[in-house]
């Protein structure tokens, strides 16, 4: 065999190899419950240093239950012992935890700053999803 097709393969299999372990380290981004959580922090980064209007909220909103839907039928799945009130503290410790860290970050940066910027615009791109 020539060296040419050998070192295709070899090239292609690398190039698989690379791009099944970037999958595996990003996978956790398309977790319903990761994505919720992003959702929570925005919202809040919004409220707190953000103006946005009616139909940018509206859309929003809706966006965030679909999105808080899917986290919640993620949390039933991994815990099918807990009771629905269980599930809602969870789910309510999750926006607090969020809220929390945005809340540290704005304590520290201040609103003026990049990684608060980031989230508000988080607000926005998120708002313009067709979730619902």
């Amino acid at each position: 065999m020539k060296a040419g097709p050998i070192l295709a393969i070899i090239i292609l299999l690398g190039y698989v190899g690379f791009e099944l372990y970037t999958l595996s380290r990003l996978g956790y981004r398309m977790e319903p419950l990761y994505i919720f959580e992003r959702f929570a922090a925005v919202e809040h980064a919004m409220e707190r240093c953000g103006e946005a209007d009616a139909d940018l909220q509206n859309r929003f909103t809706r966006n965030m239950a679909t999105v808080q839907s899917r986290a919640r039928r993620e949390l039933v799945e991994q815990n099918p012992e807990q009771s629905p009130e269980m599930i809602d503290r969870l789910m309510a410790e999750i926006i607090q935890s969020q809220e929390a860290e945005v809340d540290a970050l704005i304590a520290e940066l201040g609103c003026d700053d990049i990684e608060i910027f980031k989230l508000t615009r988080g607000y926005e791109n998120r708002a313009r999803l067709n979730l619902g």
